[in-house]
C-alpha cells in the first residue's frame, strides 16, 4: 500500500491554524490559469475518486481527542479500535438527516486511554455542570444538530466538496503550484450556490497526484456547512470559531482509493468574544464553559494504523458492530497499558500531554487506570443505557470480531 508520508509529516508538524494567514496571500498571488483547464483537472480527479473509491474497508485505527485551555492540555482521550467503512454512493442529499449514507461507518473500541475530566489543581473533583454547561451554544440559532463525530465531516467533504462530481460547478478554482508528484488547487464556493445547491461554504485546498489526478488530501479552513449543521435561518453567517479540517486519502497496490488520516482543529480565540452572539455560526459545541476566556482549543484525530478491504462479509461484520457506535461508547473498552506504552502517536505531543495532565501527583497512566471503574462519561447522553447489559454485549462482540479480524488488529 502506498503511503503519502511527505504530506503526513508536513501535516503533523504544522501548528494549529498556522496556514490561515498565508492562504489569502497565496490566493491573491496565484498564477492566472484558465478556469476551463482547472475544471477539467478537477473533473478528472472527481471521476477517478468516484470510480476508484473503495466500496468497503476495514481498519485498525486510533482516535484521539485533546482539549486544551490556555495552551495547557486539560483532557485527553485516545481509543484504539476496529473501524468498518462502506461507500454508500455520491448522490447528493440535502442534509445529514436525509442521507442514508450518514451511517457509513461502524466502530468497535478495543482499548481506551483517558484522563480524568473532573480533576482540578486544588485536589477537588469538579462537578460535570461546572465544566460542560451551560453551553455557549444554548442560545445559538446555528449549531451542529448531530453528535460530535469527526466521521460526519469526512462524509460532508465527500458529498459537498469538488471531489463529488455533482458539486464541481458550485466552486471557483485557483492554481497554486505543481511538481512532478503533486498538483495543488484551491477552491472557493460560489456565493449564489450556498446553501441551496451546495451545503459547504468557504475556501479549501485539494492536493492531487500529478500522474493520475488521484485525490491525496482535502483541506478546509474556517468553513460553514449545512449538511450536519441545522440552520434555523439560511445565509452566510459570521464565525464563532476558527477551525481547520483535513481529510487524507491513499491508494493500494491495485489503485483503489482508501481513506487516510482525518484531523479537525477548533479554536475559540479571545478576540472573537466581544463580537460573538446567537447569530454566529459554530462548527461544534464547546466542551468547556466560557471558551473564549479560557482559550479553548480542541483537536480530534483519526489515524489509520492498518487498513485493508475486508475478506469477510458485510453482514457478519455489522452484526458484531451494530450495538452502538463506539465513538460514543468508548468507555466500555478497558485501559491496556501494554498497548499504550508501546504505540507511537507522532501526531500528538505526548510528552507535553503527560506533563500537563499530571495533577495532584496523579499521572495520566494512573488516571486512565482509575477511569476504568468510572462507568459513564457524559451521563446525560446515556440515561437509558443499561451499563451491565451493554458491557456483556460489547465483550461478546469484541471477542468475535478480534477473532474474525485478527490480521488487521496487529500492527
Amino acid at each position: 500500500m502506498k503511503k503519502f508520508s511527505l504530506f503526513f509529516i508536513i501535516f503533523c508538524v504544522q501548528p494549529a491554524f498556522a496556514q490561515n494567514d498565508s492562504w489569502c496571500d497565496t490566493l491573491n498571488a496565484s498564477i492566472i490559469f484558465p478556469q476551463e483547464k482547472l475544471c477539467e483537472i478537477v473533473k478528472k480527479a472527481s471521476r477517478r475518486f468516484n470510480e476508484k473509491y473503495c466500496h468497503e474497508a476495514l481498519a485498525n485505527i486510533i482516535y484521539s481527542k485533546e482539549i486544551s485551555c490556555m495552551n495547557q492540555c486539560r483532557e485527553f482521550i485516545a481509543v484504539n479500535g476496529l473501524l468498518y467503512l462502506w461507500n454508500p454512493g455520491s448522490k447528493v442529499r440535502k442534509r445529514y438527516f436525509d442521507d442514508r449514507g450518514r451511517l457509513d461507518h461502524e466502530f468497535l473500541p478495543i482499548t481506551t486511554m483517558r484522563s480524568s475530566p473532573w480533576a482540578a489543581a486544588d485536589d477537588v473533583e469538579l462537578e460535570e455542570s461546572s465544566i460542560h454547561s451551560p453551553s455557549l451554544l444554548t442560545g445559538f440559532s446555528n449549531h451542529p444538530f448531530v453528535p460530535d463525530n469527526i466521521m460526519n465531516f469526512k462524509r460532508m467533504i465527500e458529498m459537498h466538496s469538488p471531489i463529488n462530481k455533482y458539486q464541481i460547478t458550485n466552486f471557483k478554482y485557483f492554481f497554486v503550484h505543481s511538481t512532478n508528484e503533486f498538483i495543488c488547487i484551491e477552491f472557493e464556493t460560489r456565493d449564489e450556490c450556498f446553501p441551496n445547491q451546495c451545503k459547504l461554504y468557504g475556501k479549501g485546498r485539494m492536493t492531487l497526484r500529478s500522474d493520475n489526478y488521484s485525490v491525496v488530501q482535502i483541506e478546509l479552513v474556517d468553513f460553514q456547512e449545512t449538511f450536519c449543521c441545522y440552520l434555523y435561518r439560511m445565509g452566510i453567517f459570521p464565525l464563532a470559531t476558527r477551525h481547520r479540517l483535513v481529510v487524507q486519502y491513499q491508494e493500494d497496490e491495485k489503485g483503489v482509493i482508501l481513506p487516510g488520516d482525518i484531523c479537525l482543529e477548533v479554536e475559540w480565540p479571545g478576540e472573537l468574544e466581544a463580537r460573538v452572539n446567537e447569530s454566529h455560526y459554530a462548527v461544534k459545541r464547546n466542551s468547556r464553559r466560557q471558551p473564549y476566556k479560557v482559550g479553548l482549543c480542541e483537536r480530534q484525530y483519526v489515524h489509520f494504523v492498518r487498513l485493508e478491504r475486508p475478506t469477510i462479509g458485510r453482514k457478519e461484520i455489522r452484526n458484531n458492530l451494530s450495538y452502538a457506535n463506539g465513538f460514543y461508547t468508548f468507555f466500555l473498552a478497558k485501559y491496556d497499558s501494554s498497548y499504550w506504552n508501546t504505540i507511537s502517536m507522532p501526531w500528538l505531543n505526548m510528552t507535553k500531554i503527560r506533563r500537563d495532565l499530571q495533577i495532584n501527583g496523579e499521572t495520566l497512566h494512573q488516571q486512565a487506570v482509575r477511569q476504568d471503574g468510572n462507568g459513564m462519561y457524559y451521563t446525560s447522553f446515556f440515561e437509558e443505557l443499561d451499563i451491565e447489559k451493554a458491557h456483556k454485549s460489547y465483550v461478546r462482540k469484541k471477542n468475535k470480531l478480534k477473532m474474525l479480524c485478527s490480521n488487521i488488529m496487529t500492527e
